[in-house]
């Protein structure tokens, strides 16, 4: 009813925690659409967020500090896999902390100050999850992990992005968000419940 017969874009994800770490944007050419010619941008059947690849993110106040454990998973449709995509950013100046990235060969990292777990994605819709249960760090697509690598506790100062990197690589995300969820706690035994969870919403196969 807002946009009518044209297009709207998104000011503020709002955070659904209670913790009020919203995701917003206040820069309307940089803020990702949600409506395109009167109808809400979709992903098999449900409203998504569309990135533009270009320079549509959001910020917000998270700051991680120091993590010791965590569980990121998350609803997402890259239409590329060529090109360096960013999910989410919890990092700082000096590279330290923690980020979901889709990078240009076809696989998608979670990593923590000194690891990188990777797993291969592709161009359409699937759940994504990074976790870390403070000793090995694994990432997962549709429910199936990659190679388990050992982890490190990982600190950051800067508040979290989303669709967008730190810094002068900005990677900017291409493609569709439906779900970000964030636990920064050891969630390994509850993995595969909240990815069940998420996945029969949206109607994926894991």
């Amino acid at each position: 009813d807002f946009a009518g017969t044209g297009d709207a874009f998104v000011k503020t994800w709002y955070d659904q925690s209670g913790n009020s770490n919203d995701a917003t944007q206040t820069a309307t050419g940089n803020q990702p659409q949600i409506v395109s010619s009167g109808a809400v941008i979709v992903e098999n059947g449900k409203p998504a967020v569309e990135f533009d690849g270009a320079n549509d993110f959001f910020n917000t106040s998270l700051n991680q500090g120091t993590l010791t454990e965590f569980l990121y998973t998350g609803v997402a449709a890259p239409t590329t896999t060529t090109a360096l995509q960013s999910l989410i950013d919890l990092r700082d100046a000096n590279d330290d902390g923690t980020r979901m990235l889709f990078i240009n060969n076809g696989t998608i990292f979670t990593s923590t100050d000194a690891a990188d777990s990777s797993t291969t994605y592709a161009a359409a819709q699937q759940l994504v999850t990074g976790e870390y249960d403070g000793t090995n760090l694994i990432t997962y697509v549709d429910g199936t992990g990659g190679t388990s690598v050992s982890g490190t506790d990982t600190t950051a100062t800067a508040n979290a992005l989303i669709g967008v990197q730190l810094g002068a690589s900005s990677f900017f995300m291409n493609g569709t968000m439906q779900e970000l969820v964030l636990y920064f706690s050891d969630q390994s035994t509850n993995r595969t419940n909240i990815e069940t969870n998420i996945a029969t919403f949206y109607d994926i196969t894991i």
